[in-house]
């Protein structure tokens, strides 16, 4: 989805987002020259190849960038595959869907992680990590970070609400619906008041995958009606639902 702020009123080139009240977090903004919705808060700083900038001394994360872009909620592409097989009576159908790059601001992910809660912060909690970054020499080169820090200020300095580390890819892969359905043969229903009969089952939200998404579900905007996009507020996940459905045409 490509879209572009290009003007504002007079003298201005930023703004929230109307209904954004946020504060001290990154937040939706509208600003000329960038696609609607970005969020503007304490970016990451990084160098000019994108990797994270690591404290020489500390090993954990650089100061932030006030007032950076941290994120961008519209996604690259939205698709969806819609299949129907027949055979001898039974269908089948299914609705495959996919959402290709945006980001998520997600207060839950933020608080999970900065508690420990998530189960890949369990594995190896005793031993030491290092952040997937460089050092800069302040002569314009850098150098691999090679500090180890413990568990607990990898994973604090890696999710924290107040930052863009907050935000994450919301690529996701899901079986929306399916569907199985069996009709009658009418050799079956010659003798009865019914033209046509059938029973099936079905269900929604049965499978997601999202890679980059330690939340559970990067879709929906928790945020309530208006213009906000790409923002979970530690809201409900989406239910899984299932039904049979029994059906006579007469």
């Amino acid at each position: 989805i490509r879209n572009e702020a290009t003007d504002l009123t007079d003298g201005v080139t930023r703004l929230n987002v109307p209904g954004s009240y946020f504060g001290g977090v990154p937040r939706p903004t509208i600003e000329v020259g960038q696609p609607y919705g970005i969020f503007v808060g304490n970016a990451l700083a990084r160098n000019d190849e994108g990797r994270l900038i690591v404290n020489g001394e500390t090993g954990l994360l650089a100061p932030t960038i006030p007032d950076g872009i941290a994120g961008d909620p519209n996604p690259d592409w939205i698709g969806a595959f819609i299949n129907n097989f027949s055979y001898k009576g039974f269908t089948l159908s299914a609705v495959l869907q996919t959402t290709q790059g945006g980001d998520i601001f997600s207060f839950e992910a933020a608080d999970e992680g900065d508690r420990g809660n998530y189960e890949f912060q369990g594995e190896n909690r005793q031993e030491a990590f290092i952040i997937d970054g460089v050092i800069d020499n302040g002569d314009g080169t850098f150098t691999e970070n090679n500090i180890q820090i413990s568990a607990q200020d990898y994973y604090t300095s890696q999710i924290s609400l107040a930052t863009e580390s907050a935000i994450f890819d919301a690529t996701s892969y899901r079986l929306r619906e399916a569907s199985l359905t069996y009709n009658f043969p009418k050799s079956l229903l010659k003798n009865t008041p019914f033209g046509e009969a059938s029973i099936g089952v079905s269900g929604r939200n049965l499978w997601l995958f999202a890679p980059n998404y330690p939340g559970g579900d990067p879709e929906g905007n928790s945020s309530g009606a208006g213009n906000i996009q790409g923002v979970r507020l530690n809201g409900f996940p989406q239910t899984r639902n299932y039904g049979i459905n029994i059906r006579f045409t007469l």
